[in-house]
């Protein structure tokens, strides 16, 4: 399946992919191509400070705490939205060929951290979809740095989501190649040994409460 792009606001969305390629940058990634903010998702291809040459896809949305009418104060969310046609399914595309790895996630740029689910199990997506969680989370990823859960949706299976703050961007791109079609027993395990080989003297993953809704 070819890669399907949506025209977005170049001013808008430009933080995103800012925010993306700083994100490298400070971990010591060449950019070798940068994506133009007003067609999504993002292609970004880049060098690591191995030597290693990366590509990767971003599925890239806000993540806020913007009040919202009869929502809870504490909820933080990120809306998946690229038409205004509502009920129609898209798919997060994947290379056959592996040599991009998708990224699915909401950015909170005031926080500087990100939320990443698996593309794999939302995938074909029905728009708009908004994923939540709560905002007592943030101190606690900032803190760490990386964190993994385990959620349950009302209409879904049990999924991993990793979260994380901008510079562990990088180990969210190693991460998802890794975990590509895995079961989610085998991604709780590599998000684990994803945060052990970094955080080995922080102590345990944490877990954390989050929700979906449709």
């Amino acid at each position: 399946m070819d890669l399907r792009v949506y025209s977005v606001s170049r001013a808008r969305k430009e933080p995103l992919v800012r925010f993306i390629r700083e994100a490298l940058e400070n971990a010591g990634c060449r950019i070798l191509h940068e994506p133009d903010p007003s067609v999504a998702p993002y292609r970004f291809t880049f060098e690591t400070p191995e030597g290693e040459r990366l590509g990767i896809i971003v599925y890239a949305f806000f993540a806020n705490s913007q009040p919202t009418r009869n929502r809870p104060d504490d909820e933080h969310r990120f809306q998946v939205k690229y038409s205004s046609k509502t009920g129609s399914l898209h798919h997060l595309w994947q290379d056959p060929y592996m040599l991009y790895t998708t990224l699915f996630c909401g950015i909170d740029l005031e926080s500087g951290i990100f939320v990443a689910a698996d593309p794999i199990l939302h995938t074909p997506i029905k728009l708009p979809l908004t994923l939540e969680f709560s905002s007592k989370c943030i101190p606690e990823i900032q803190r760490k740095g990386w964190i993994a859960w385990e959620f349950e949706p009302r209409d879904g299976p049990i999924e991993i989501v990793v979260t994380g703050t901008a510079n562990h961007f990088l180990r969210l791109a190693r991460f998802e190649r890794e975990a590509l079609r895995e079961d989610t027993g085998i991604r709780h395990m590599l998000a684990d040994r994803a945060a052990f080989d970094y955080f080995s003297l922080t102590g345990p993953i944490q877990k954390l409460p989050m929700s979906t809704q449709l």
